[in-house]
């Protein structure tokens, strides 16, 4: 069964080789990493006060567990949606 490839956005920031310094091209990261790695700075920042909102340690880390699971799906959710709607504007068959 073959899975259905996601779509990344592409590459974030590539370089392109120029001049024999550079051998070959670098992609880097794609553009879903990069989403989903500024929702998650987003995201975070709010997390950590709430955890930190914890009375005792053993909540807070059941808390910061739950919270640390959840963050990075959530922001990958927000990556892919971020991608869609740009596709759907920047649709050029419309």
């Amino acid at each position: 069964m073959r899975r259905k490839m996601r779509d990344d956005g592409g590459p974030a920031f590539p370089i392109r080789a120029h001049g024999p310094a550079m051998r070959g091209d670098c992609d880097g990261m794609t553009l879903r990493q990069w989403y989903a790695g500024l929702a998650m700075q987003a995201l975070s920042g709010p997390a950590f006060i709430w955890m930190k909102g914890s009375k005792t340690d053993k909540v807070m880390s059941k808390r910061a567990l739950l919270v640390a699971k959840e963050i990075p799906q959530v922001a990958f959710h927000l990556a892919d949606t971020m991608i869609a709607e740009d596709r759907e504007v920047h649709d050029d068959s419309k």
